[in-house]
């Protein structure tokens, strides 16, 4: 299917059928002699057919840096003679092929562009910084040295369709839509195919994963790089700047409006916000995993508000009420930045099936405010924008970033989850398509805890419900009890009984989900003043400046991804919470809330010379409730999930420049029933099953 395209003028055309678009940049308008001009050197965006014939001749240019490969087709779009017009989707390789390393040993980094098709910014920016790199434009050129000699760089254009539909042509055969499209010529949301582990939606006009052509040749050509992705993107435009709409009093600087370049602006006014978001996706992400994309997101935040400081002033923002605020790029997950998420996008894809760090973006004034109307400065703020992220993925992939959890003298235990949630065989009908990537077919919580105790520098070890019995936790003074787990312990009163003397006599008692319930068996709280409900993901809202919310974002409040983990989108993450005024009536704070400000989901309560530390969603037992189709993950916690656990530990994240090791342990091979001695204080991992020790190692994240 992959194969290197001769993309001269003459097949472009002759593939369509039909002729070029009335208006466009073509290679000879630039002042700069550039293939691709600058955005304020042209009066309209690159039409699809301008862009072969551009990659073409830059290919043709540069041989030892340019590959080009078909790696599918689209679906095809009228044309006005009738029939439908195929175009080919392309990725285009950037690399020196001439340096000592050979190309299919680089580190490589993903950019896919404008999936949707009237999200124009990330294919016009694309396309320019891979003309920047292959001839010497933009970047300084010990930078681009460095890029091109260390790195492979992918850019593929996913929805050409939906790009060409903007060429007369297709008006002309397809009256009812004018302009580009979102979708491709079938009219699906391309950016809903990818396969996603959880809850899957492939109802409402979607059809299973790789049902579309595009993805069906874009996933393979993708897990291609497994092993190899760092970092990955999927450039995307958003209607207008994020948190708009707000007028701001008091703030002693009046709205800022965009000079009037264009009559399609009208009476539109660039209101304040922020105008790049970066949305984090969810997955089954490791301590190290999350502070990549962490340090990522500062890297490229910081680079954008320069860039947008020094090029576009008009386009600052104001801090907004209740919010980050203030800053041309904030980050945070898919949900904390645009209120939604879905199944099937490409982001979830990378992450969890690619193994590559990296988010979305979504660029403002990107997506239908002024479709096919060309305004030069806009498109010139996003051309810039996307060499910018360029740049951060590169600086941020030349760093080496492991965490390193720090203990700080702390000695935790965690109580092994004796059960599994096994996914099964894939459904029917989908066996083809679930055969090009890696299913994860059992669940386990308890690889959360083996990948946090692979990056704790202290004591981390694994204990039943018969250990705790016994009184092993008198050398332990953090014990931490994840949901479902809890059940081994509220059927043994023996293990409640030597629980509760040891948190009496000091020790701090973790509990996250389902395991609030010993908040009750404890003696802290009256038994009704624990419940469980359930929203769209598993969050909590901040209250107050408690210490278990140090470190968390203003923005931020999802603790874990519901859908990863098989719950749907209808409300169904678990969520558990004390009521507010018992945790203030047992002397206790409260730090978070959720559904109401009447239940807490995250504080803490005290219990003689210790405390009960409560987190009401953050381990929710994995379900094949809703039939996850692609797999399901053990666990998908946020970063700000991990942060918050971290304080209510007494843990601090720092970053190491080198990774740890799986610790030396024991294994326990029971299955739970009876974990291995824990021999001293030494660091041990006790885990439910081989396998789950068999999972963290192979993992390439720490």
């Amino acid at each position: 299917m992959r194969r290197v395209l001769a993309l001269a003028v003459s097949a472009a055309i002759a593939l369509s059928m039909v002729p070029l678009s009335q208006a466009g940049p073509l290679p000879s308008a630039s002042a700069s002699s550039r293939v691709f001009p600058e955005p304020l050197e042209t009066t309209d965006f690159v039409g699809i057919r301008e862009f072969y014939a551009g990659i073409d001749k830059l290919a043709k240019a540069h041989p030892d840096v340019l590959v080009v490969r078909e790696v599918g087709s689209s679906f095809g779009i009228p044309t006005a003679t009738g029939g439908r017009a195929q175009y080919p989707i392309v990725a285009v390789e950037v690399t020196n092929d001439k340096s000592a390393t050979p190309r299919d040993e680089k580190p490589v980094l993903i950019f896919q562009l404008s999936i949707h098709g009237n999200e124009k910014g990330g294919r016009e920016g694309g396309m320019r910084v891979i003309e920047d790199l292959a001839a010497g434009h933009y970047y300084d050129e010990a930078f681009r040295a460095a890029i091109l000699d260390q790195f492979l760089l992918v850019f593929t254009f996913p929805n050409v369709d939906g790009w060409a539909h903007e060429e007369l042509e297709h008006r002309l055969g397809d009256p009812v839509n004018t302009g580009y499209t979102r979708g491709n010529g079938n009219g699906r949301d391309l950016n809903r195919d990818f396969p996603s582990m959880g809850w899957y939606q492939s109802g409402g006009g979607r059809g299973p994963a790789l049902s579309e052509p595009e993805i069906a040749g874009l996933a393979p050509y993708y897990l291609q790089f497994k092993g190899r992705a760092m970092y990955a993107t999927d450039i995307h435009g958003m209607l207008h700047p994020a948190d708009s709409g707000i007028l701001f009093a008091g703030y002693g600087k009046p709205i800022q409006c965009l000079p009037r370049t264009s009559p399609f602006l009208g009476g539109t006014c660039l209101r304040e916000g922020h105008f790049v978001l970066s949305l984090i996706p969810s997955a089954q992400e490791t301590p190290t995993g999350h502070l990549r994309n962490v340090r990522l997101a500062e890297n490229v935040k910081e680079r954008l508000n320069a860039m947008a400081s020094e090029r576009y002033p008009w386009f600052s923002s104001l801090p907004n009420v209740g919010l980050a605020g203030g800053n041309f790029n904030e980050y945070g997950t898919t949900w904390d930045t645009i209120g939604y998420t879905d199944s099937g996008t490409t982001g979830e894809f990378f992450a969890q099936f690619v193994e590559a760090e990296g988010f979305d973006f979504e660029l403002a004034y990107n997506h239908i405010t002024f479709d096919d109307n060309y305004v030069a400065i806009l498109n010139d703020m996003h051309v810039h924008t996307v060499r910018e992220i360029v740049r951060s993925y590169v600086e941020t992939a030349q760093q080496k970033i492991f965490a390193l959890v720090q203990a700080n003298g702390h000695k935790l235990a965690y109580l092994v989850d004796p059960l599994a949630t096994d996914v099964g065989a894939a459904p029917e009908g989908l066996a083809d398509s679930a055969a090009v990537f890696e299913r994860k077919v059992r669940a386990d919580l308890n690889e959360f805890w083996a990948d946090m105790a692979n990056v704790v520098d202290g004591p981390v070890a694994g204990l039943s419900a018969t250990d705790v019995a016994a009184g092993r936790l008198s050398d332990f003074d953090r014990f931490a009890v994840g949901g479902r787990a809890a059940e081994s312990l509220l059927s043994n009163a023996a293990a409640v009984s030597a629980m509760k003397a040891w948190v009496e006599a000091g020790g701090r008692l973790v509990v996250t989900d389902g395991a609030l319930a010993l908040a009750h068996a404890l003696g802290a709280v009256a038994a009704d003043e624990v419940k469980e409900t359930t929203g769209y993901l598993g969050y909590a809202n901040i209250v107050g400046d408690h210490a278990l919310a140090k470190g968390v974002r203003g923005l931020a409040r999802e603790l874990y991804s519901g859908i990863t983990i098989g719950y749907d989108l209808r409300g169904s993450a678990p969520i558990w919470t004390i009521a507010a005024t018992a945790v203030e009536s047992a002397g206790g704070a409260v730090a978070g809330t959720s559904g109401s400000t009447s239940a807490a989901s995250l504080g803490t309560l005290p219990l003689g010379k210790g405390e009960i530390v409560f987190l009401g969603a953050l381990l929710a037992p994995p379900t094949t409730e809703h039939d996850p189709p692609y797999g399901l993950a053990s666990y998908a916690v946020t970063a700000t999930g991990y942060q918050v656990l971290y304080n209510a530990l007494g843990f601090t994240l720092v970053e190491s420049q080198e990774p740890r090791g799986l610790l030396d342990g024991v294994l326990n091979p029971t299955g739970g029933e009876e974990p291995a001695s824990v021999p001293g204080l030494e660091p041990v991992i006790l885990l439910a099953a081989v396998g789950a020790l068999a999972v963290a190692a192979r993992r390439r994240r720490t």
